[in-house]
């Protein structure tokens, strides 16, 4: 019988935050076993999420939206070289638009935006995606500014991710891979 791993373990294995270990296990990603207040992680249940997090999505297509053209080009860029396909805009108004014409396996969206927010983008974009493809699609928002109202707000509308700006990039990948998984 394979030994029982620790919060550390699982941050070396993910190379990820004991914070998002956390965010994990509050979002049931992760199962741990309370041993003696310790908290403990199957190894089967990690080599799973780990085949998950590194099997090849090459053929999942994200949508980011973001009005800040060196952010937008990084992700795509990022997203790209790790094997999605990415459409970017720098608009809710486009966002909806592409939706309209094909249907997305992620949308990463920023909050603070002209015209409409990232909070109203995903809504309409949520709406259009029930109406012409009957499937909701999954949705992470960016912030520079993460606060409980803006989580709530996101809550509202059914996005169960908010990522901090700046973010580190493998953390990004394994929550972008999470959410398609």
């Amino acid at each position: 019988m394979k030994p029982l791993l620790t919060i550390q373990d699982i941050q070396k294995i993910f190379k990820i935050s004991r914070r998002t270990v956390y965010h994990w296990i509050n979002k049931a990603i992760l199962a741990p076993i309370h041993i003696g207040g310790v908290l403990r992680f199957k190894p089967e249940d990690i080599e799973t999420l780990v085949e998950k997090v590194h099997t090849p999505d090459s053929k999942k297509k994200i949508l980011v939206i973001d009005d800040d053209f060196l952010v937008l080009h990084s992700l795509k860029q990022l997203l790209q070289k790790n094997g999605f396909e990415v459409l970017a805009v720098s608009s809710g108004e486009e966002a909806i638009q592409a939706v309209q014409q094909q249907s997305f396996d992620l949308v990463i969206s920023d909050f603070r935006m002209p015209q409409m927010d990232g909070v109203q983008a995903l809504a309409r974009i949520q709406q259009e995606a029930l109406l012409i493809y009957q499937k909701s699609m999954p949705r992470i928002m960016l912030s520079a500014y993460v606060d409980s109202p803006l989580q709530a707000k996101a809550e509202t509308i059914g996005v169960q991710t908010v990522i901090a700006k700046p973010f580190c990039l493998d953390e990004f990948l394994a929550t972008v891979h999470t959410n398609l998984n």
